[in-house]
C-alpha cells in the first residue's frame, strides 16, 4: 500500500512539472519560415564564389516567403517589412550572432550540426559554379505573448561566374551569389511531456490488482 501511494506521488509530481513548465499566457513560437537574399560582397579570388566564405556578408533586407504557424496570416508570410538578415563569422563551432529579424521575431544562431560543407568551384559550357551549406541551430524570441524556443536551419549558398578563356577560374568581374535559409520552429518539447503526464495518470487512474 505504502509502494503504491508513493508510486502515486512520484507520477503527480511528473504531472505537474510538465503542466507548470510553460507559461498559461504565452504560447508557443511554432512555424517555418525561409529566407533569401544576394551578398553585399563576395570572395576576392577567382578560384571561389561562395565555397571559401568565412565571413557571410548579406544584404540586410531579406526576401522571407513559405511562412507557417506563428510567422504566417491566413496561411501566408506577414508582409516582410521588418525583415532583415545580419552578416556573421561562419566558423565551427559558431559564435553566438543573430542571423535574422522577421517582424519581432529574432533568431539567434548557437552552433551548428555537423560539418560545414563547402563544394569547390567546377566548371563547364563557359560557367562556373560552386556552394557553401551547413546546418545551424539556435534560439528564437518573440514580440509579447510568445515563449522563446529553439529552431533548427538549413543554410545554403550558390555562386556562379563566367570561366576564363581556356582555364576553370573566375573571369573577373563575373562573380554572382545567392544564400537561401529554411528555418523550423518544431513544436515544444514541454508539450510531449504534458502529454506522457496525461498518460502516466491514467496508468495511477486503473485500479490495483489485488
Amino acid at each position: 500500500m505504502a509502494q503504491t501511494i508513493l508510486r502515486r506521488w512520484a507520477i503527480a509530481v511528473v504531472a505537474a512539472g510538465a503542466f507548470g513548465v510553460t507559461s498559461a499566457s504565452a504560447t508557443p513560437i511554432i512555424g517555418s519560415i525561409m529566407f533569401s537574399d544576394g551578398f553585399t560582397s563576395l570572395s576576392a579570388t577567382n578560384t571561389a564564389v561562395v565555397s571559401n566564405l568565412i565571413n557571410i556578408n548579406v544584404g540586410s533586407s531579406t526576401l522571407a516567403q513559405a511562412c507557417t504557424g506563428a510567422f504566417a496570416t491566413g496561411g501566408a508570410c506577414i508582409p516582410s517589412t521588418g525583415t532583415f538578415a545580419s552578416s556573421f563569422v561562419l566558423n565551427n563551432p559558431i559564435a553566438t550572432q543573430i542571423v535574422y529579424t522577421y517582424n519581432n521575431f529574432v533568431f539567434t544562431v548557437t552552433g551548428i550540426s555537423g560539418v560545414i560543407t563547402r563544394t569547390g568551384l567546377t566548371c563547364s559550357n563557359g560557367v562556373c559554379n560552386d556552394s557553401l551549406a551547413f546546418t545551424g541551430t539556435g534560439t528564437v524570441t518573440g514580440p509579447a505573448g510568445f515563449d522563446p524556443g529553439n529552431f533548427s536551419m538549413v543554410w545554403t549558398a550558390q555562386g556562379s561566374c563566367t570561366a576564363a578563356a581556356g582555364a576553370a577560374v573566375c573571369a573577373p568581374g563575373t562573380a554572382t551569389g545567392v544564400w537561401q535559409a529554411r528555418v523550423s520552429v518544431p513544436e515544444p518539447t514541454t508539450v510531449a511531456l504534458l502529454g506522457l503526464a496525461i498518460v502516466l495518470l491514467g496508468f495511477v487512474r486503473r485500479p490495483s490488482r489485488r
